[in-house]
């Protein structure tokens, strides 16, 4: 597993939680032929991942830092 995901806490896993669940609201929307929905939610849905991804590439850098810093 990834040190990084070890490192999650578990505000991290409700924000995981809540993407995938924020994706089937989107698929189900588009499902249902709401498209103003599908449009509001892939918005909100895109902005949720970034937000999250940039988390993770954050903690990664640190990760890597601090390795690095142990080394010199």
């Amino acid at each position: 597993m990834d040190p990084v995901l070890r490192r999650f806490t578990a505000v991290d896993w409700i924000g995981v939680i809540a993407t995938v669940a924020m994706a089937f609201v989107v698929a189900w929307s588009f499902w249902m032929r709401d498209w103003i929905g599908v449009a509001a939610l892939s918005i909100s849905l895109a902005m949720w991942t970034f937000a999250c991804w940039r988390t993770y590439v954050r903690r990664k850098k640190q990760m890597l830092e601090e390795i690095f810093n142990r080394i010199m």
